[in-house]
């Protein structure tokens, strides 16, 4: 159903020859929504990148001071400091003892996560937006510190990710909704559903570059100027879409006034094989 070298030409012809993806406007919505799940997984290769090879700050016992003890945070060892600053994941991490509060800590980061007691609480410019317990455990339990941290940040680990691969699949979509409405002009000839297709298949270009801006960062300035022209097939394939439309309704007119596509080829959009795509009308 998935097969590979249909997949590499649509990625050929969206950067070399985007007026050849009209001939791929009849795969099925499987193939579709499998493909744009790969542009979703390729757009998320930086930030999985990213967290996997994050290094945060050693948290234990020792470096801390603290430790869990029936089922809830002690702070009174030697090394104890409530401005005692760690790090997961690009956010600022405290431990305080029960005696502490967030005002003993002289310099808070814009998001701060702060254990004490057996919560565990969110902070943000050192206002508390969320606050969960998370040292309920029974009092004979063998559960470290160093295990909750582990397990704790594996969790902010998949949680990270997931919500970088959602918040992309979001921004991918809205990208081809909005782009769809450059071939709004078409609508009485050409169903939504294949609009919608063509300009999935014709942002393959602008997702490849989002995926290496991600991996290995450039200027702002680059990236969007660079982006523009990776927005080039859709407007290619709106001229395409034109010639073709004109070849339809009128062979000869259309052959006479657009002398200037040689390389058109009537397509036809009628539906052969799948059967949940209206035909052109």
């Amino acid at each position: 159903m998935f097969r590979g070298d249909s997949m590499f030409q649509i990625v050929h012809d969206s950067i070399f020859n985007p007026k050849g993806l009209v001939k791929q406007v009849k795969r099925s919505w499987w193939f579709v929504f499998f493909y744009i799940a790969l542009m979703i997984l390729f757009m998320s290769i930086g930030s999985i990148i990213l967290y996997s090879g994050y290094q945060n700050t050693v948290m234990t016992e020792e470096s801390t001071g603290c430790h869990i003890a029936s089922g809830t945070l002690v702070c009174d060892g030697d090394n104890y400091n409530p401005n005692n600053l760690f790090n997961m994941y690009g956010i600022q991490v405290y431990f305080l003892s029960s005696d502490d509060s967030v005002d003993d800590i002289s310099e808070m980061a814009a998001i701060s996560l702060v254990f004490q007691n057996g919560n565990v609480s969110f902070y943000q410019n050192s206002q508390l937006t969320m606050s969960q317990p998370f040292f309920s455990l029974p009092s004979n339990s063998q559960f470290s510190l160093e295990d909750f941290v582990s397990m704790f940040s594996m969790a902010f680990l998949i949680l990270g990710i997931v919500s970088n691969i959602l918040s992309n699949a979001l921004v991918l979509i809205a990208i081809i909704l909005i782009s769809t409405l450059m071939f709004y002009r078409y609508r009485t000839q050409i169903t939504y559903a294949k609009r919608f297709k063509l300009t999935t298949y014709a942002l393959t270009p602008l997702v490849l570059w989002i995926t290496l801006y991600g991996v290995v960062g450039f200027d702002p300035i680059i990236f969007f100027v660079v982006a523009f022209f990776a927005y080039r097939p859709i407007l290619v394939l709106n001229r395409e879409l034109y010639a073709q439309v004109l070849m339809r309704n009128m062979p000869q007119q259309a052959t006479d006034d657009n002398s200037d596509e040689e390389d058109s080829e009537p397509v036809d959009f009628e539906d052969e094989d799948s059967e949940d795509d209206e035909s052109i009308r």
